[in-house]
């Protein structure tokens, strides 16, 4: 369980950031989208229909292939997480499942040991 925040302690910009924008996402995003889609009008890109028929193309692919990947990590060890009090939550830390616990560098005769389990 993660221990409640002091709210006295100094925290780095980048922290309070990150909490201001957890908390608020549910309002702050649809503001954000509805500014970019008035403040920018659709172009082609080099004024090419072409490369814009490429360029959606290749988006869609990019997105159907994070979310293939997202399937298979939740299938292989489901993640329970999201917030609990307008925090960061989570009920512990996952080190199974899709990927393994340790790295592997291409040609490096080192490997890092998994955590070990207590």
């Amino acid at each position: 369980m993660i221990p409640p925040v002091d709210t006295m302690a100094r925290v780095s910009p980048l922290v309070g950031c990150g909490r201001f924008f957890f908390r608020y996402r549910n309002a702050v995003f649809p503001l954000v989208l509805v500014a970019l889609f008035a403040g920018f009008g659709p172009v082609y890109p080099y004024g090419s229909e072409r490369l814009d028929t490429w360029l959606d193309i290749a988006g869609l692919t990019t997105s159907l292939v994070g979310q293939a990947l997202r399937v298979a990590v939740i299938g292989y060890a489901y993640i329970r997480r999201g917030g609990k009090n307008k925090q960061v939550y989570a009920d512990a830390l996952v080190t199974g499942g899709f990927f393994p616990p340790y790295s592997r560098v291409a040609g490096d005769d080192d490997v890092i040991p998994p955590p070990s389990t207590r």
